[in-house]
Formats: C-alpha cells, structure tokens, sequence
C-alpha cells in the first residue's frame, strides 16, 4: 500500500469492501466518519494500528475474515463505539487481551470463527453487555473459566464448536439467564458437571454431539424444562438412566446416534410426548422394547438404523400413528412380521436396506397404505416376489430392490402400483421377465435394471411403459436386441447401456422423439450409420467412450440439431468433418481417434463449444490456428497424451475464454516465453509429462488467475527467482518427479494463497527457512521420496497452518510435528517415534509409518483423535487392544500387518470401539489369539491371513461380528475342509471371504475334499 493516496467520498459511500488484495494495515482513510461498514477480507491483513479507528464513529459492520492477524490488544477497536457486529474469522489470532472490546457499548454479534486460540481471560466479555451472539467455532480452548460470561444477560446463541474442551464447571456458564441456544459440539468433553446447565432456564438447543462422553448424571438436563431440541449424537454413551429427560417435556427432537447404546427402556422416552424426531442409529441395539414408543404419538421420523437388530415385535410402533419416515437400515434383520405397521396410516418412506430379510410375507405392511418409498436394497435376500405383492400400496411412487437374490417375478408382482415412479431392481440374479410384468405401472418414469444376467428374449417387455423417461441396463450382457426393444416409449429421455454386448443400429432408436441423453459406454458397436439415430432427433448427449469404432459415417451426427455433447472413441477409422452441422455443440471429445489433422475448418460450425477434448492420439503431432479461429468461447481445451512438439502461441489468440489448458503427454521439451500472454483468464494449467527442461523467466506473466498449475514428471532441475511471479491466485502447484536438488529461497514469494504443494519425487535435503515464509495458508506440504534425514515442522514459517504432511520414503530418523497437523504419512524410513510439541491437544486424524522402526504402537496414543492408525512393516511383538481402543476411541481402521505380532493382549475386555477395519495379516498369530477378537461390533473388514493357523473356532468370532462385510484369510495355510466351512458360512450370512479356494494351488492340495474340519461349532 506505500504510495497509495486513496479519496473517499465519504457523502456518497458508506461501504468500503476489499477483497483477495493486499491490505498489509489498515488505512485511516478507509475509517472515516460516515462510513458504516467497512470488509478488508482475504486481504493479507496481519496488524490493526492503536487509533485506526478513531475517526470511525458512524462504523456498525465490520468483516476482517480471511487474513493473518495475531492478536487483539487493549483498545483495539477505540473510536468505533458503534460497532454491533464484528467478524474477525479464519486469521491467526492466538491472543485476545483483557480490554480488548473495551468501548463497545452496542455489539450485537461477535464472531471469532477459525483462529487459534487457547484462553480467554476471564473479564474479555466483562464490557460488551449488549452482545446476543457470540461465536467462538474452530479454535483450540480447552477451558472456560467460571464466570467468563457472567455479564452477558442478554446472550441468546453462544457456539463453542470444533474446540478442545474436556469440563464444563458447575459456573461455566453463570450469568446466562437468558440463553436460547449453546453448541459445544466436536470438542473432547468427557465429564460435564451436574449443575453445568443449571441457571440456563431458556435453553431451546442443546447441541453436545461429537465429544467423549460416556455416562449423562440423571439431574443434568433436568433445569432445561424449555429444551426442544437436544444433540449427543457421536459419543460414548453406553447408558442412559430412566428419568434422565423427565422433564424436557418440550423435546421435539432428540438425537443420541452414533453411541454404545445397548438398551433403551420405555422409562426414557415417557414424558417426551411432544417427540417428533428421535435418532438411535448407529448404537448397539440388539432389541426394542414393545413399549418404548408407547407415548410418543407425535413422532414423525424414527431412526434406529445401525444398529444390531434381528427383530422387532408387532405392536413396537402402534402409538406412532404420524410417523412419517422409519429408517432401518443395516441392522441384522431375516423377517419383518405381520402387524408391524398396522397404525401407520401416516407412513411415507420406509428404508430397510441392508439387512438379511429373506422374504417378504404377504400382509407384512398392512396398515401402511399410504407409504410412498420403500427401499429394500443392498444385502438382504429376498428371492422372489410374489403376485400383488404390494397391491395394497396405492401410493407408492419408489421401490428399491437393488441387491438381493432375486431370480424371478411373478406377473402382477407390481399389481396396484399405478403411482409407481420410480423402480430399481439391479444386481438381481433375473434372466428372464414375465411379458406383462409392466403392465401394472403404467406412470413409471425411472427404471433401473443394472448388474443383472438380463437375456432381453422378448421385445415387448416395455412397451406398455408409455410414461417412461430413463431406462438403466448397464452391465448386462444382452447378446440380442431386437428392434422393437424401446418401441413405443415415446417419452424416453435417457438410455443407460454401459458395459453390455448389444448390438444396435437406427432401427432402436427409430421411435424416441423425446430421447436427450444416450450412453453407450464400452458397447459393442463398430459402425455409426447415417441413421443410426434418425429417429431422435432431440438428443443431447452421446456418450459412445471406450466403444472401438471402425466407420462413421459423415452424416451420423447431422440431424442433430439440438447435440450439445458427444464423447466418441477409440475410432480407428477414417475421420471426417461429422459435426459439420451441430451447431449447439458445446462440449466434444475425441479420444484415441487416429488422425493426423483436421481440415481447415473442422469447427467453424461449432461457435459455441465451450469444452474441447483430443486426447491419446500418437499421430497428432501439430496443431493448427485455423482450427481455433471460430471457438472464442473455448473454456477448457485438453491435448493430453498426443505427440504435439510445438505449440504455436498464435493458436490461443482465437480463445480468450480458456480456463483449463492441459497439455499432459506431450513432448514439448520448451516453451515460448510469450506463449500463455493471449489466455489470461486461465484457472488450470497442466503440463505434466511434457519433458520440460527449463521455464522461462516470465513464461507464466499475466497469469494472474491461475489457481492450479502441473508440473510434475518433467526434468527440471533449476527454477528461477521470478518463474512463478504474478501467479498472485495460485493454490496449488504439482512438482513432483523432476530432478529438482535445491529451491531458490525467494522461488514462491510471490504466491501466497498456495494451499497446496507437492514436491515429491525430487532429490531434496533440505528447505531454505525462507522458501515459504509467504505462505499464508499453506495446508498440504507433499515432500516424499527425497532425501530429507531428519524433518521439524514446529521450525517452519507454514507450521500453524500446515494440516496433512507426506515425508514417505526418505531417510528420516526423526520428525516432529505441531499439534496442529491432521494427516501425517511417513512410511519407509527409520522412525522410532513421532516427537511432537507437548499441547492440551492434537489434531491428527490419520497417522501412517509403515516399514519403520517402531517397535510398539505407543507413539500414537497421544494422538486421541486418531481415526486411521497404520503400522505396518515394523517390528511390533504384541498389540493390547483394550488400551488401543482406550487411548484411540475414534480409530476405525487399524493396520497392523506384516509386524510379527504374536498377541492382541486381553482383547475380550474390548468393549467400546468404532474400529471398522482391523489388518492383523501376515503376522504370528496363533487360532487362540484370533479367537481372542471379540466385542467388535462395527468391525467390516477383518483380514487375518498368513497368520499361524490352518482352522480356528470360526463361531467363536465371526458371532461377535455382527457387521462383517469382508474377512481376509488369504496367504494362510488353511485346511481345506476349513476352507469349504468357512466359505458356506460367508455364503449364508452374506459376507464376502478371501481364501485360496479355486485357485491352482487349491486344485494341488484339496481337490475335490469336501469334509467340514472336526470340532467346530455351527455358526448361529
């Protein structure tokens, strides 16, 4: 700003607003009198000089978001007395002094959202008795003083969200008379006091979801007589007591999923008459009390799915007589019994995907007359539907029976389904369909038939489907098609036939004048005839990639008049001018089409092409301006993978729209300085693979909106101070595999909004302290596979606003992180352990050191927010799951392979986890220890091969494994009875098993041995 003499009238503005510039402080003359609000935001602001706002007396609104400011001293904001809202988010606040809001004798709304503070002192708020909003999300406080908010009487909404709190005291919160709304959601409370919320009497929602807490005191909600809506989903809570909500007599809503529930007993939704919505998904449900729901007759929405339920009785939801949506989803459920939903006239969707039903008995949803959606998909294993099956849902407009077993329909399976909309019966094992099968929902509009053995004998299946608008058949095999397959849907709009083997030509489409949109992606179609689509004429979209042409015929496309897509290729034939006359085409690829050069005037119809793609083509070696000269409103032009040597600049004169320009894969070796100067709105650069050697100074001048640029693959191995200057947008830059040793200090100093940096795959030791010290928010720093040894985040210029670091394959024997990294991977080096800065808290949510030195797993346990731990490849004797699970509640997934662990210690005392995959692969473990693996009832994956067992009690864990999707035995020596018993078990509950079975080797050592291993328990 030196140098800047800035005039502002005053009289006839009152707003001053500056964004994504650089605004180091704040100038006086933005702060005069009569200006009301003043935004200065993304702007590079690191400090606020005593008196700036002396002169702003008329001031009311003031947004400082998005900068690099530090600290708000006494007095700051002095001068400025009228000030009702400040929002000051996403800077690097860490201090907040005492009187720091001194003088704001009118502030309505603070908002301090994404900065890092840590305390408050207890008189900040003492003088802003006014403020009715107060937002403190994103920070890192880890206590709340008593009494800090005791002069805010009139405060109706405080968020305290995504901070480090582990206590609440009993006067937290004294003084908050009049508080409508409290969020303490994501923080680490473990305990809250009995009394916290005691004077809070107003109190409407209370939102506590996302923290640690196991056990709820019978008396903490019981002052919050007002409470309606009430958030504690994503805890630890195991229990909760009788009366614990006797008298929120108000709750509407009330969310506990996401918890250790094993129970609930009608006692703890007694006095909720008022429910409407209730949440216990993702609990540890086994059963439902007949008699929980006996008053809650104003419920509209129930969730209880997640949980472990095998059944539920009939008469469980007779007083829920306006439910509106049931949602049991991925329980454990074979049946559901007659009588369920007899009082539940009121009923509109009904999910139940995912769970083990077999069959569905006929009465099974009487009394739910007027449901709209029903989705049975995914996991369950319904075999047949039966005639009339759902005559009594008049209703319905959606059925969802993706997934099962079915293999056949009865006609009139769909009777009485006249408001059928919607209908998906993919993954089926259907080969065959009734004639008539459709008859009966004649206003069907969306069907999907995908992932089937769908032979199509017949073509009359739909043609009573005159409503029909999108049909899906992808991934059938549908050797014959017979010309009258889509006859008479003359409302069809979209045809999905991606990865069949039908062969179609124009008489398929001869009578779909409403068709838009046609994939035939990897299709079996050789040759576009000129009238292949003659008789739709309204297409859109032709989506023909991965579909090996030999001829197109130069009239194919010409009828299309209203063609504003086409994606073709593999073509191998010779190509002419085929969208000669689609003059809407706005977006045209043409991928591995062999050609050398187009014609002079291969697009001088198509003005108005926006996307333009010519990719995986070895023979295009140049390209032509006259090609570009009519495509002025180009935006994003792709030449990846083609043997272009040299571009001319002159070609992008014609583009001055260009946002996207890749160039992958080509061998451009050079590049014009001047080359980029006529595309200046360019967004997305890349120029990966290219055999880049050198960048020319200035070569990306006037780029001033660039925000991506690629590089990697190339072999630069110098770049200059200046190569990257005016890239003043620039977030994210990929240098990655060149040949790079050393980094001018001052290389990105003129790029500070980068986010993102990947300097992978170089030859690096070391990084300058000033490299990046322009950075403002630098959140991704990717520096595997160089040569660093030893690597301290807190000593770098980025270390506050660093989130994931990639330092694989090195040669560190030490790092160290700040507490505020999220993601660390540092596989292949020779680490011992993680050193870190000692906190009250640690951000980290994923931590991998593979193929290390680790020799237990304890360098991970301060990092309590852990959700991926990997340690494989390490020399690891033992794990102790109980203390695992203790120390990291969060993980769900945990790899532990290849580490020689011969124990999972005392692993029946495991009993609160959210561990979903579990890799215990390769390691020494005996059956016993395997048998040891209990109490895991969210666990999916679970591989366990190339362990030191042949059989082990397979009743024994896979019983305490109700959610298993996946268990890997592959790489173990498993006897081949074994093997057989496992795989039928897998078959019958659905899960899928990785063993040797079918390949060579079991052909060598089993045969055709068929006997069950002795001494093993039938699964239940």
């Amino acid at each position: 700003m030196n140098g800047l003499v800035i005039k502002y009238d005053s009289e006839v503005y009152n707003t001053v607003q500056i964004e994504d510039s650089t605004v180091p402080v704040i100038a006086r003359a933005f702060v005069v009198a009569n200006v009301q609000a003043l935004s200065i935001t993304k702007c590079d602001l690191y400090d606020i000089l005593p008196n700036t706002f002396r002169e702003a007396v008329d001031l009311s609104k003031l947004f400082l978001d998005g900068n690099r400011l530090q600290k708000l001293y006494n007095g700051i904001f002095f001068g400025a007395s009228k000030l009702d809202e400040i929002q000051i988010t996403n800077n690097q606040i860490k201090t907040i002094e005492g009187r720091a809001l001194h003088g704001l004798k009118k502030l309505d709304l603070l908002d301090l959202t994404g900065n890092q503070i840590s305390t408050l002192p207890i008189d900040t708020f003492a003088e802003v008795k006014t403020l009715s909003t107060l937002i403190l999300n994103d920070n890192l406080l880890h206590e709340l003083r008593g009494g800090m908010f005791a002069e805010l009487n009139q405060l109706r909404s405080l968020s305290l969200e995504n901070n480090f709190l582990r206590t609440l005291a009993a006067d937290t919160f004294q003084g908050l008379d009049h508080l409508n709304q409290l969020s303490l959601k994501n923080n680490r409370l473990e305990f809250i006091d009995s009394q916290t919320f005691a004077t809070l009497i107003d109190i409407t929602v209370l939102d506590l979801s996302g923290n640690n807490i196991k056990t709820i005191t019978k008396d903490l909600f019981r002052p919050l007589a007002d409470l309606t809506t009430l958030q504690l989903d994503d805890n630890y809570i195991n229990h909760l007591e009788e009366n614990v909500f006797e008298n929120n007599t108000l709750l509407e809503t009330l969310n506990v999923k996401n918890n250790l529930i094993a129970e609930l007993k009608p006692p703890v939704l007694a006095n909720l008459t008022k429910l409407q919505y209730f949440a216990a998904s993702e609990n540890l449900l086994r059963t439902i009390d007949v008699n929980l729901f006996q008053h809650n007759t104003n419920m509209e929405t129930l969730c209880l799915d997640g949980n472990l339920l095998e059944s539920i009785q009939p008469g469980t939801f007779d007083s829920l007589r306006q439910l509106k949506a049931l949602y049991l989803e991925k329980n454990q459920l074979t049946s559901l019994d007659g009588g369920l939903f007899i009082n539940l006239s009121e009923l509109k969707e009904f999910f139940v995907d995912e769970n083990r039903i077999k069959e569905l008995k006929a009465g099974v949803l009487k009394g739910a007359s007027n449901l709209k959606k029903i989705f049975f998909n995914a996991y369950n294993r319904i075999v047949k539907l039966k005639e009339g099956q759902f005559s009594q849902m008049k209703m319905l407009d959606s059925l969802g029976l993706y997934d099962n077993v079915i293999q056949s329909f009865e006609n009139g399976s769909f009777r009485g389904l006249d408001a059928l909309v919607w209908l998906n019966f993919g993954k089926n094992e259907i080969t065959k369909l009734p004639a008539g099968l459709f008859a009966d929902v004649p206003n069907l509009q969306v069907l999907s038939m995908d992932e089937m053995n769908f032979l199509a004998t017949n073509d009359a299946y739909f043609q009573s489907l005159k409503a029909l608008e999108d049909i899906s058949l992808n991934v059938n095999t549908l050797p014959t098609v017979g010309i009258d397959f889509f006859s008479g849907l003359t409302s069809l709009k979209t045809i999905r036939m991606v990865d069949t083997k039908a062969v179609l030509n124009g008489s398929h489409f001869k009578s779909l004048p409403s068709l838009e949109t046609l994939y035939l992606i990897n299709s079996s179609i050789t040759i576009i005839s000129e009238d292949l689509f003659a008789g739709t004429a309204n297409l859109q979209y032709i989506d023909l990639t991965d579909t090996p042409l030999t001829s197109i015929s130069i009239k194919a496309f010409s009828g299309l008049k209203n063609l504003t897509e086409l994606y073709i290729g593999p073509y191998s034939g010779e190509l002419k001018n085929i969208v000669a006359n689609n003059t809407q085409l706005l977006k045209l690829e043409l991928n591995d089409v062999n050609f050398t050069t187009f014609s002079d005037h291969f697009f001088s119809a198509n003005r108005k092409l926006e996307s333009l793609r010519i990719t995986n083509n070895p023979n295009l070696s140049q390209l032509k301006a006259t090609w570009f000269k009519h495509l002025h409103f180009l935006t994003s032009l792709d030449l990846t993978n083609n043997s272009i040597s040299y571009i001319n600049p002159a070609i992008f004169e014609s583009t001055p729209l260009l946002a996207e320009l890749f160039l992958m894969g080509n061998p451009l070796k050079t590049l014009d300085k001047g080359m980029f100067q006529s595309v200046p709105l360019l967004k997305r650069l890349d120029l990966e693979v290219t055999t880049l050697s050198e960048l020319p100074v200035g070569i990306f001048d006037g780029l001033y909106k660039l925000e991506k640029l690629f590089l990697s693959t190339n072999n630069l191995s110098h770049l200059a101070n200046g190569t990257f200057r005016q890239l003043h947008s620039l977030s994210e830059i990929y240098l990655s595999n060149n040949s790079i040793e050393n980094l001018d200090p001052f290389l990105f100093a003129d790029t500070p909004r980068l986010k993102i940096i990947d300097l992978s795959n170089n030859k690096l030791s070391s990084l300058d302290d000033r490299l990046f010290a322009h950075q403002l928010a630098l959140e991704e720093l990717n520096l595997s596979n160089n040569l660093f040894v030893t690597f301290n985040l807190p000593q770098m210029s980025f270390a506050q606003t660093l989130k994931k670091l990639f330092i694989e394959s090195n040669m560190l024997t030490a790092v160290k992180i700040t507490p505020q990294l999220e993601e660390l991977k540092a596989d292949n080096n020779h680490l011992t352990t993680i050193q870190v800065v000692n906190s009250s808290y640690y951000k980290l949510t994923t931590l991998s050191v593979q193929n290390n030195n680790f020799e237990s797993i304890s360098p991970a346990y301060p990092f309590y927010n852990l959700q991926e731990l990997s340690v494989a490849q390490n020399a690891i004797p033992g794990i102790h799951l109980p203390t695992i699970v203790s120390r990291l509640p969060r993980l769900k997934s945990l790899n532990v392979s290849l580490s020689a662990v011969a124990t999972v210690g005392s692993a029946s005392d495991v009993k609160q986890t959210r561990l979903k995959v579990l890799d215990l692969s390769n390691n020494t473990l005996t059956a016993e220890e395997v048998e040891k693996v209990k109490n895991l009832p969210r666990l999916e994956t679970f591989a366990i091969g190339g362990n030191q067992f042949d059989e082990f009690a397979a009743d024994v864990v896979l019983n305490n494994l109700p959610k298993l999707k996946t268990l890997g035995l592959r790489g173990s020596e498993l006897t081949c009875g074994f093997t057989k018993y496992i795989e039928e078990i897998a078959k019958e509950l659905h899960f899928t098993v990785e063993t040797f079975s079918g390949t060579e080797q079991w052909q060598t050592k089993c045969g055709e041995v068929e006997a069950e291993p002795e001494n093993l328990t039938e699964t239940k």
